[in-house]
């Protein structure tokens, strides 16, 4: 096991420390976001499924709806709980914005690494651009 760490370090220091320091610190806010990503996953959930009992419940229930001239009191019950539901999913992709950041820099260490196995030595960081296209990603595709 030593002798795995004096390799590591000797072939790039710079790796190493990424690899023992930063990334071990990296894990708390990770696990953070992940939590209350999953919390908002699960209220998204929820209110999908009120969702879609209230359009059951309206679409089977039209005529009485007609009857009763109610169109706008349930337009606007519709409109609530979209709008509930949306901002749900915008809390979930402020908070998944980091998290996805994250995919970024691994994608740049991961090609950091498959540079050095290749035998690729050397100390300058190579261009990706999908971890450039992350790295800069706000969340948007997070449903």
């Amino acid at each position: 096991m030593i002798a795995f760490l004096f390799v590591i370090f000797y072939r790039d220091w710079q790796l190493a420390l990424g690899a023992f320091i930063v990334l071990p610190l990296a894990f708390y806010p990770i696990l953070i976001f992940g939590r209350r990503v999953r919390r908002f996953s699960t209220g998204t959930q929820e209110t999908m499924a009120e969702l879609n009992s209230f359009l059951h419940e309206t679409f089977s229930g039209s005529k009485i709806i007609k009857i009763f001239n109610l169109q706008d009191f349930e337009k606007n019950r519709f409109k609530e709980k979209t709008r509930h539901l949306f901002d749900l999913e915008m809390k979930k992709s402020d908070c998944q914005g980091p998290v996805v950041s994250g995919h970024g820099v691994s994608g740049r260490l991961r090609d950091r690494v498959h540079h050095l196995v290749r035998g690729a030595a050397g100390h300058q960081w190579h261009f990706h651009a999908r971890g450039i296209f992350f790295f800069f990603d706000c969340g948007d595709d997070a449903v």
